[in-house]
């Protein structure tokens, strides 16, 4: 595995698997501190989408989507992780009840990642209101989730928004720290209960990552990145997780920051060679306009600085400071912000070429 350009001295270690079309099953590894040995159970309909590329990468992956084949499990306790599916209405069992057979069956140390659907969500009301045939009892309230996990002995809940949604899952924005960055091809209904401040009540799809222990291998991953950006600059207080991102292709990215957002990182790993190669080659190119003398203040400040690069994991991480912003492609469709970003983005351009 090639590795970062321009700070470390070690030798990376070539992998013997180079996934180049999707790296999901690598991105579980990381984020869930598995290893190829780990047992993944997949219970409904909703993750058998990814059940071979696990398969793939782990060693024991069973998958169960009915009630039938759930009931021919073995509660043996001795699953890594557990992912439980009850956005997809394939049980007549109660969400109580399916995150407490799934607490059976995870091991000491496991992980219980939940798909859910919320009741009270703007999709679901509106569909109620047409009368497609949706019922507003199905599923719980973000709170009711949080409190079944509790229930089942879980002492540590991450809960985040899914966007655009659980179909199609990009970005997962924590509920507690993260900045929620809508979409203009929004209705206008979700808009104003952005506005309100109200929006992740009536978000329709919810992650969760559920541990029995405080510390699952997310926060290890977390607790990590603090220190090492602590030992490059003076830190006032822990970061936290604002999102991340765990899509098909490209790098595994989190965005982090202290709970006032003064100090706000972006967070990128590495799971394959190829990917690695991307972002080193990036890092390079930004370090190369940090050293340029002849840019002004304005310009340099608008190009991310690399803060620190090291190893976790077998996997090389990236960390730069994180722009303050919104994602063009998310205002696409606003002419007034549309202009202003291609008029900004021509001066940016223009600057180098003068400077």
């Amino acid at each position: 595995m090639v590795g970062p350009t321009h700070s470390s001295s070690k030798s990376p270690t070539v992998k013997s698997k180079v996934d180049t079309f999707s790296s999901l099953a690598l991105k579980y590894q990381f984020v869930f501190g598995l290893s190829e040995q780990s047992r993944i159970l997949l219970l409904g309909p909703y993750y058998q989408a990814i059940s071979q590329d696990l398969s793939q990468q782990f060693a024991g992956v069973q998958s169960a989507v009915s009630p039938a084949e759930v009931s021919r499990l073995t509660s043996d306790n001795s699953y890594d992780l557990v992912c439980l599916d009850v956005h997809s209405n394939w049980t007549d069992s109660r969400v109580d009840e399916l995150i407490t057979l799934a607490r059976s069956y995870l091991a000491k140390n496991g992980t219980l990642v939940l798909a859910a659907t919320n009741r009270w969500s703007i999709g679901r009301f509106l569909a109620y209101l047409r009368r497609r045939f949706v019922s507003l009892m199905q599923g719980l309230t973000p709170g009711g989730y949080r409190r079944a996990l509790a229930s089942a002995g879980f002492s540590r809940v991450r809960e985040f928004m899914v966007f655009p949604s659980l179909s199609t899952a990009g970005e997962l924005i924590t509920t507690a720290h993260g900045d929620i960055e809508l979409p203009a091809y929004v209705s206008f209904l979700h808009k104003v209960f952005h506005w309100l401040g109200l929006f992740r009540y009536v978000h329709a799809d919810f992650l969760y990552i559920a541990t029995v222990e405080s510390n699952s291998g997310l926060d290890a991953f977390i607790e990590h990145v603090d220190g090492q950006i602590a030992a490059s600059e003076h830190a006032q207080e822990p970061l936290q997780l604002e999102r991340f991102d765990m899509r098909d292709r490209g790098a595994l990215m989190f965005m982090l920051s202290d709970s006032v957002k003064n100090r706000r990182y972006v967070v990128r790993v590495a799971v394959t060679d190829v990917v690695n190669l991307v972002i080193a080659r990036n890092a390079s190119f930004t370090d190369r306009i940090h050293s340029l003398t002849r840019l002004d203040a304005s310009t340099m400040g608008l190009v991310p600085k690399t803060i620190t690069t090291f190893e976790y994991r077998d996997c090389f991480v990236y960390v730069e400071n994180r722009m303050r912003g919104v994602l063009v492609w998310k205002v696409s469709g606003n002419k007034r912000i549309e202009k202003r970003a291609y008029t900004e983005s021509f001066d940016f351009i223009n600057a180098f070429n003068t400077a």
